[in-house]
């Protein structure tokens, strides 16, 4: 796995942890896809920033598994946090 290679905080691991919290969503296991979208955003975070086109990507997905499960009050911040990210991005 990526852990072995990079160590528990890198990017690589943080997309590795998001494909497999996906797969586990698309099959609707969102129990086990939360603590991985978790891991791999707050990995994104203290790695990329929290101001990082990666993280928003990571806060993106995270928002797409409570929309799926009907979470809406954990989706809008979420959401509205990487549009932020985007927005200042293309500012820039």
């Amino acid at each position: 796995m990526a852990e072995n290679i990079h160590g528990k905080e890198h990017c690589e691991v943080a997309i590795s942890l998001n494909n497999l919290a996906a797969l586990y969503a698309l099959k609707g296991h969102y129990i086990e896809a939360e603590p991985l979208h978790l891991r791999a955003l707050a990995i994104m975070e203290k790695v990329q920033g929290a101001e990082n086109l990666s993280t928003s990507t990571s806060l993106f997905n995270l928002a797409f598994l409570y929309k799926n499960q009907g979470l809406y009050s954990k989706v809008e911040p979420l959401y509205k946090r990487a549009l932020a990210i985007i927005e200042k991005s293309l500012a820039a």
